[in-house]
């Protein structure tokens, strides 16, 4: 598939399946640890402003999402229902904090194998194709694919998976909105489903063409060093350290320029998450109190709840925003390794 050629969700989880073939016990657990993960940090979003509502007495919600535990403080005396609630609230950030540590070591440990299996590979494709072929090829550009490439296209894999895990927390904070006020919900569901859609179409160009131009840098680099060191005698002689070395010096540069600008770009989502929530919050509470010239007290527990789970509905849609930019900027390393191995 020609890389100038859109590839779409289909085709990219296609080529990941083929290219992790072989690991997918490994890719089951590791994302079984990450949904566990999602529960743990979803259900702690959603009991702490309810169930302290309830220890204070200011009214928690009846929803069914809050029904259970509402019950289960109701068996505990008046005095220990916060400590009740303290000690759980703990549980769940400690079981939270553990699972987050199991998926960091799993996470790690899956694609540092990936890319260990899949350098060998090209690697060993290498040395077994005709001479002939090879010797077209520049040393530092075979040399980056083997090491190099296959890095940046295993952290793609473990992205596509933390991309569907924070899909998961979206989806049940949603539930839990729905819950609070549907049609609120449903209209903010509306208006950020067009504003997510507008966003991808409009950075996949842009991602796609700054990961085939870093391809090209890193290439280009290894291949000026691979061969500034085999003819090291030949430059000395003819005087021609300097000329190489800026030939280096300018790749490196337009490497770091566009990375550093795709960085920035691919990180203002997530920058910009609380601030944007920030802004909605101040508007809602405007309205209600200028213009519906509503009591504040009465909204207010709604608003903040919705506020608090919108706070970390945008922090996941943001982050799925920030690194399906990086997938994509990785899709052209993964198109290589995929023809390379397969």
């Amino acid at each position: 598939m020609d890389m100038k050629q859109r590839m779409g969700l289909v085709d990219t989880l296609r080529m990941m399946r083929q290219l992790i073939r072989g690991h997918g016990f490994n890719t089951g657990v590791l994302f079984a640890v990450m949904l566990v993960q999602a529960v743990a940090e979803s259900l702690g979003v959603s009991m702490v402003v309810p169930l302290l509502s309830r220890v204070v007495d200011t009214g928690a919600p009846d929803q069914a999402v809050f029904g259970l535990l509402n019950r289960m403080i109701a068996l505990f005396p008046e005095d220990w229902r916060l400590a009740f609630i303290l000690v759980l609230l703990c549980c769940v950030v400690g079981f939270k904090g553990l699972s987050a540590v199991v998926n960091d070591i799993m996470s790690n440990r899956f694609i540092w194998l990936l890319r260990e299996e899949w350098s060998n590979r090209i690697f060993r494709s290498y040395l077994q194709a005709p001479v002939k072929t090879l010797v077209t090829q520049k040393q530092g550009v075979l040399i980056n694919n083997v090491i190099v490439e296959p890095q940046l296209a295993s952290k793609s894999v473990k992205f596509i998976l933390e991309v569907a895990s924070k899909l998961i927390i979206g989806l049940f904070l949603v539930v839990v909105l729905l819950q609070a006020n549907w049609q609120v919900t449903v209209a903010l569901i509306v208006a950020g489903a067009v504003a997510f859609l507008v966003t991808m179409r409009r950075t996949y160009t842009y991602s796609m063409g700054v990961g085939e131009k870093l391809l090209g840098l890193n290439q280009e680099s290894g291949a000026i060093v691979a061969e500034g060191l085999s003819a090291l005698k030949p430059l000395k002689a003819y005087g021609m350290e300097q000329r190489h070395a800026d030939g280096l010096g300018k790749k490196m540069r337009s490497f770091s320029r566009t990375k550093i600008k795709f960085v920035i770009i691919s990180n203002l989502p997530m920058n910009m998450a609380e601030p944007a929530i920030a802004v909605l919050l101040a508007l809602f509470l405007s309205y209600y109190g200028y213009v519906a010239r509503a009591d504040l007290k009465t909204v207010v527990p709604m608003i903040g709840l919705f506020a608090f789970v919108a706070v970390k509905i945008l922090s996941q849609v943001s982050f799925i925003v920030s690194k399906r930019m990086e997938i994509v900027s990785f899709l052209p390393s993964m198109k290589m390794i995929h023809d390379l191995i397969l």
